[in-house]
């Protein structure tokens, strides 16, 4: 009489993936896949992870968990989660599989969240004769560490002005707008706007820029 018995290890393996750099206001998508590398059957597994500081689940929690329930030998099971981070900086997402058999996969993943930080001036003349252009000049600056996207200036002019030349700059009714595009960190661009005021007073030309995950405005007194 003889018998044959067969020698099984179940291996568990845990990957997360995460993108490697991020707008702030961007949604961070998280990659879980954890698998069966080896023979047996792996029993009930369980997922966990712990967000960094400052980040926060879709349902506001700081951590996750899933349930990859029995895992046959080869076999993988992926759960994801959509996160967001309130502040820039270096961050390391962390994660971990056990199962009731004592086994257990660690893994991490590295993101750098970055923000475009806009940063507007307008200058132009104190006083003017009326009837005489006045001529301002607008800069936009990008102090941030990520590009500025979909950048549009606009400027209202005042009421008791009218504009007389604006450059490059589209002209609908007392607003002329710029569609600037992307702004790369520490680049900036600078524009002119000529008016013509039309009545005694105080002129208030204000001018308001705004991209992606950023928008700054500016005003100067005529």
């Amino acid at each position: 009489i003889c018998g044959a018995n067969r020698a099984v290890q179940p291996e568990l393996g845990l990957t997360l993936t995460a993108p490697t750099e991020v707008i702030l206001c961007d949604p961070i998508t998280l990659r879980y896949v954890v698998l069966n590398r080896g023979t047996g059957v792996a029993r009930n597994v369980k997922v966990s992870g712990v967000l960094p500081d400052g980040w926060t689940a879709q349902d506001g929690r700081a951590s996750v968990s899933f349930s990859a329930g029995d895992l046959a030998a080869g076999q993988s099971r992926e759960f994801s989660v959509t996160a967001k981070a309130s502040a820039t900086g270096r961050f390391s997402n962390t994660a971990n599989a056990v199962e009731d058999g004592g086994l257990t996969a660690d893994a991490s993943a590295n993101t750098a969240v970055t923000v475009p930080k806009l940063v507007l001036t307008k200058s132009g003349p104190q006083t003017r004769y009326l009837g005489r252009p006045a001529k301002y000049d607008i800069t936009i600056s990008n102090n941030g560490d990520a590009p500025a996207k979909d950048t549009v200036i606009v400027d209202d002019v005042s009421s008791g002005a009218r504009v007389m030349d604006a450059g490059s700059g589209q002209v609908s009714g007392g607003q002329v707008t710029w569609r600037v595009g992307a702004i790369e960190p520490g680049a900036s661009q600078s524009f002119s706007i000529s008016v013509v005021p039309n009545q005694i007073g105080t002129i208030t030309n204000k001018v308001s820029a705004k991209a992606y995950c950023a928008e700054a405005d500016a005003e100067t007194t005529t």
